[in-house]
C-alpha cells in the first residue's frame, strides 16, 4: 500500500483521523504523526479580485513566507485564513484551473475550522466554490454589503461567528439570524443594522435579549452588547441595564457572545 499515489494515501490519512477506532498501520500513522509529531504549519489562502482577473497568494503565517501551489500538497500545512479582497499584490498568480483544483483540494481537505474574511467579492464563481469548499468554519466577517451568497455556512451550521458589519435587517435576513443563534455550535454575532431596516431595532434587540436569557438558563455564560449599553456577563439576562430595556434604542449596533 506505500506504493499507491500519496493524494490517495493523504485521503485514507484524513478518513482515519475522523474513524479513529480502525485498527493497523495507517491508523496509528495518521492519528499520532499528524497530531503530535509533525503538527501543520497555518496557511493563509488570499483570493485577489484584479479587475476582471482572479489571483491568489498562500502565505505561511509562521513563517510569512509566501509558498507555492504545489506547497498545499503537503500534509504539513493546513489552511487557517481565506481573505477575498481587491488589490494588486506583485507576487500573486493567476487562478488558472489547475491552480484552482488544487486550491480547492486543499481547502476541502482541512481538518481545523477556517476563519475568513470578505473586504470585497464580485461573485466570481470560481472564488464561490472554492469558499464552498470549506469543510467547517470558525468564525466569518463580512466588510461588503452583498451577504447574500455567503448565508449557506449560517444555513448548514458550518460557522460558530459571524461579524456582518452593517446590514439592511431585511424580514429574511431576521430570520436567517434568529435561526443562526440556534444553532447549538453558535458563538458569537455582532452587525450593526441600517437605520431605515424592514425590521426595527427594537424588535432585534428584545429577540437577542430573550435568546441571551435562553442561552443563560442553559448553563451558558454568555455577553449581549448594544451599542455603549452593555450587560455584566455575570448577571442574569433580567438584570441587563433598564435604560436600555425600556428608552427608545439610540444605537443600532449589537454583539451576542456564547462565552
Amino acid at each position: 500500500m506505500d506504493t499507491v499515489p500519496r493524494l490517495f494515501t493523504e485521503a485514507v490519512q484524513i478518513l482515519l483521523m475522523k474513524q479513529t477506532n480502525c485498527s493497523g498501520r495507517w491508523a496509528r500513522s495518521a492519528f499520532f504523526d499528524r497530531r503530535f509529531k509533525n503538527p501543520a504549519k497555518r496557511v493563509d489562502l488570499h483570493l485577489i479580485e484584479n479587475g476582471s482577473a482572479i489571483e491568489y497568494q498562500i502565505k505561511c503565517l509562521e513563517s510569512s513566507s509566501v509558498l507555492s501551489l504545489e506547497h498545499t500538497l503537503l500534509k504539513s500545512y493546513e489552511l487557517n485564513t481565506i481573505r477575498v479582497y481587491r488589490s494588486i499584490l506583485p507576487s500573486a498568480q493567476q487562478l488558472d484551473s489547475r491552480a484552482y483544483l488544487t486550491l480547492r483540494g486543499f481547502i476541502s481537505r482541512t481538518e481545523s475550522e477556517v476563519k475568513m474574511i470578505i473586504y470585497s467579492f464580485n461573485n466570481n464563481s470560481d472564488v464561490k466554490s472554492l469558499l464552498e469548499a470549506v469543510p467547517r468554519y470558525e468564525a466569518i466577517y463580512f466588510l461588503l454589503s452583498d451577504r447574500k451568497h455567503f448565508l449557506e455556512p449560517m444555513q448548514s451550521m458550518k460557522v460558530k461567528s459571524i461579524a456582518f458589519g452593517e446590514i439592511h435587517m431585511t424580514h429574511y435576513m431576521f430570520s436567517q439570524i434568529s435561526a443562526f443563534t440556534e444553532n447549538p455550535n453558535f458563538r458569537s454575532l455582532q452587525f450593526t443594522m441600517v437605520k431605515d431596516s424592514e425590521i426595527s431595532t427594537r424588535t432585534v434587540f428584545d429577540f437577542l435579549l430573550k435568546r441571551l436569557g435562553k442561552l443563560q438558563s442553559q448553563g451558558k455564560k454568555s455577553y449581549l452588547r448594544h451599542g455603549n449599553c452593555r450587560h455584566n456577563r455575570n448577571r442574569k439576562a433580567s438584570n441587563f441595564p433598564s435604560n436600555c430595556k425600556q428608552k427608545e434604542l439610540t444605537s443600532n449596533e449589537m454583539y451576542l457572545l456564547v462565552l
